[in-house]
C-alpha cells in the first residue's frame, strides 16, 4: 500500500483553495466557459463560479433556510445563481450549466431527491422546480459523489479512475469511481459508505438501522465514546476540557493524542479500526486504485491514517493493497463545488 505524505491542513476547514495566491479574477476569465456549483447543506448554502479548468473564480455562501420548506431553499439557491450570474456575464464569461450537490439520496437522471434528512425533503423534485426558476441547464448528484468528483478531478485524485473517497465529518459520506464514473445505484444509494454494517451490537444510526460506519467512525461517533469514558471516570486530559465546555472535539482529541494520551488514542484507533473494517470489504471487492479521506477529522493526519494502515493490513487482500495509494483528501470544503463544476462540463460535452 503505497502511502502519500498528508497535507498541512487547517482543523475541521480542511485544505482550501486560495484563490488570490493562484491571481486569479474575473477579467482573466474573460471569454471563458464556467459553471455554476452548489453545494447544499443543512446550514448553509455555498455556491461558486467554477473555471473550465477547475478554479473558483467566486463564491458565496448563504444560510439555508430549512425550515421555511423546500421551495424557500431552491428560491435561495435561485438568488445566488443570478447573482453570481450577473456579475461574471458582465465580465465575459460564459455559463453552461449548474451543478447541484445534495446532501441525501439522488435518483439524478430523472432528478428526483428521493430523500435528504437534514434538508426534510422526500420524493423532491429538485431539478425540475430549479430549472423553473434559472435559465441554465441544471444536474445533479449526491453531495459526497460531487466531492469524489472533485478530487479526482482537481485534488488527491488526479489519474485516478479506479476510487473510492470517505468523508468523516458530523456524519460518513463516501463516493465510489469505477472508471472514472460515479458509482449511483439503482437508486441512488450506491456509495452510501456510511450506513455500511460494521457492529452488529453498534448504536442505532439516524438511518434507523445499528451499527453503521458513521456510528464508529464519524466525529459525532468520536465525541460520544469520548464523553461516555469521561462519563464512567476514565482519567484523560480530555477531562479538563469537558468540565470547562461540556463537550469534546476531534481537535481537542487530536490535541490529547499528540502527547500520547491513551483515551484520545483509543478512539482514533478505533474509528480507524471500523474504519478498515468497511474499506476492507470494498477494496477485496472494487480493487480501487486510491482511497482518499476527507471531511474534519482527516485532519488527525497520522493519528488517524497509522491505525487505519495498519488495520486494513488485517482486513484487505495484500495484493490489493499493493497496487494501492491511500490518502487524505486535497480540497477540503471546496471539493464538492469543484465537482459540481465538472458534473456541468462532463454532463455539457456529453449532450453536445
Amino acid at each position: 500500500m503505497r502511502v502519500e505524505d498528508a497535507p498541512n491542513e487547517k482543523w475541521l476547514g480542511g485544505a482550501s483553495s486560495d484563490r488570490s495566491s493562484k491571481g486569479e479574477t474575473m477579467k482573466e476569465a474573460i471569454m471563458m466557459k464556467a459553471a455554476i456549483a452548489v453545494d447544499v447543506g443543512g446550514t448553509y448554502l455555498k455556491l461558486g463560479l467554477i473555471h473550465e479548468e477547475g478554479r473558483i473564480l467566486t463564491s458565496l455562501s448563504i444560510p439555508t433556510p430549512v425550515g421555511e420548506g423546500a421551495d424557500a431553499i431552491l428560491h435561495k439557491i435561485s438568488d445566488g445563481v443570478k447573482q453570481i450570474a450577473a456579475s461574471s456575464i458582465a465580465e465575459g464569461v460564459e455559463i453552461l450549466g449548474v451543478g447541484l450537490g445534495i446532501p441525501g439520496y439522488v435518483l439524478k437522471d430523472r432528478g428526483l431527491v428521493t430523500q435528504a434528512v437534514n434538508l426534510h425533503w422526500r420524493d423532491y423534485p429538485a431539478k425540475e422546480k430549479l430549472q423553473r426558476l434559472i435559465p441554465y441547464p441544471v444536474f445533479m448528484d449526491n453531495d459526497a459523489n460531487l466531492a469524489a468528483l472533485g478530487e479526482m478531478w482537481k485534488g488527491a485524485g488526479v489519474g485516478a479512475k479506479e476510487l473510492i473517497m470517505v468523508t468523516l465529518g458530523t456524519g460518513v459520506g463516501g463516493g465510489i469511481l469505477i472508471h472514472g464514473e460515479i458509482v449511483s445505484g439503482v437508486n441512488g444509494i450506491g456509495g452510501e459508505i456510511g450506513h455500511m454494517p460494521v457492529r452488529l451490537d453498534g448504536e442505532r444510526c439516524n438511518c434507523g438501522r445499528f451499527g453503521c460506519l458513521e456510528t464508529e467512525s464519524s466525529a459525532t461517533a468520536m465525541r460520544r465514546k469520548a464523553v461516555e469514558a469521561l462519563q464512567q471516570g476514565r482519567e484523560s486530559l480530555l477531562r479538563k476540557v469537558y468540565e470547562e465546555r461540556g463537550r469534546v472535539t476531534p481537535r481537542d482529541m487530536a490535541e490529547a493524542a499528540s502527547v500520547g494520551d491513551s483515551l484520545a488514542l483509543e478512539i482514533f484507533d478505533s474509528a480507524a479500526y471500523s474504519l478498515a473494517f468497511a474499506l476492507g470489504a470494498l477494496i477485496n471487492s472494487l480493487n480501487p486504485e486510491r482511497i482518499l479521506i476527507g471531511g474534519g477529522v482527516s485532519a488527525a493526519g497520522e493519528l488517524l491514517m497509522n491505525p487505519l494502515r495498519k488495520h486494513l493490513e488485517r482486513f484487505a487482500l495484500p495484493e490489493a493493497l499493493e497496487v494501492l495509494t491511500l490518502e487524505i483528501a486535497k480540497l477540503g470544503n471546496d471539493a464538492g463545488m469543484i465537482g459540481g463544476g465538472y458534473l456541468v462540463f462532463q454532463s455539457v460535452q456529453a449532450l453536445s
